[in-house]
């Protein structure tokens, strides 16, 4: 059975938001604002899924590994409602038809249900909240900004990373967003659980792709391990090649000791009396 993109979707999001249950008192929101444009698109690509034991949805978790890419475009932007839609393939060709347009209100978080993971806030901070706390109460706070390659580019990204221990069920999460703009760039995602029985999964995946910014070679060089893997052997035999020329250089030479010369054949005027 493969999945759909809207059990895709909808799947990571239902577990993290069913564990986390995590109310807070309200505090002063962020600004939360628009960071993309229509016709802006990220195409994700690197997906791996993993699973054991045999608990309710694993099943559809465990299918995403097959997944080869899935392409996200923004169709209209509104005020703060953005409108989305998604396209994919399955490693062996087959492609997946578009999913129906859906809305996400990036300021009050309305309509992002199981979809909050792919474009949050532009511009946010550390401390803020991934979602506005009006949905449900569920505090899921920026641990910070960093530096990443994504697509091809070095970018400033948020990023969420925590772990959360509940009734049985271990759930961790790293996340990273574009800051500028909001997309999502990077997750990766394990849960383990003993109750009713034992199971486990990992999901995670990449940004690849877009026509959001052009890419830089710093950040082609960095997103792509084959090219880091090129850089290194290089690196390794130029070292290699420096230090055995240094050495060489450096190699004293040992000359071969003179002969000791020898005494002179006395003669009939040196010879002893």
């Amino acid at each position: 059975m493969k999945v759909t993109k809207t059990q895709f979707l909808k799947t990571i999001p239902a577990i993290i938001l069913v564990t986390l249950l995590i109310s807070v008192a309200p505090i002063q929101a962020a600004d939360y604002t628009v960071g993309v444009k229509q016709g802006d698109w990220i195409k994700y690509g690197e997906f791996h899924a993993s699973t054991t034991g045999t608990a309710t949805g694993l099943s559809q978790i465990a299918e995403m590994d097959n997944i080869d890419w899935m392409k996200m475009e923004v169709k209209s932007v509104t005020s703060t409602e953005v409108t989305v839609e998604t396209t994919g393939a399955y490693k062996n060709g087959t492609t997946t038809p578009a999913t129906p347009a859906t809305e996400i209100d990036i300021a009050s978080g309305s309509g992002s249900t199981g979809y909050f993971i792919l474009l949050i806030g532009a511009d946010l901070e550390e401390g803020d909240d991934v979602v506005p706390q009006q949905q449900g109460g569920f505090a899921l706070k920026l641990n910070g900004t960093t530096t990443r390659a994504y697509a091809g580019a070095m970018r400033s990204v948020n990023y969420l990373d925590f772990t959360v221990s509940m009734s049985g069920t271990t759930v961790t999460a790293k996340w990273y967003w574009d800051k500028a703009t909001g997309v999502m760039m990077e997750t990766f995602t394990s849960m383990s659980t003993t109750t009713p029985t034992a199971a486990s999964m990992e999901l995670s995946l990449k940004a690849v792709e877009t026509n959001m910014w052009s890419a830089d070679v710093l950040g082609t060089l960095l997103s792509n391990p084959i090219y880091i893997a090129g850089i290194v052997i290089v690196v390794v035999i130029v070292i290699v090649a420096a230090g055995f020329l240094i050495f060489r250089r450096r190699k004293p030479t040992v000359s071969a000791p003179s002969a000791t010369p020898a005494p002179p054949t006395p003669t009939e005027e040196t010879k002893p009396t």
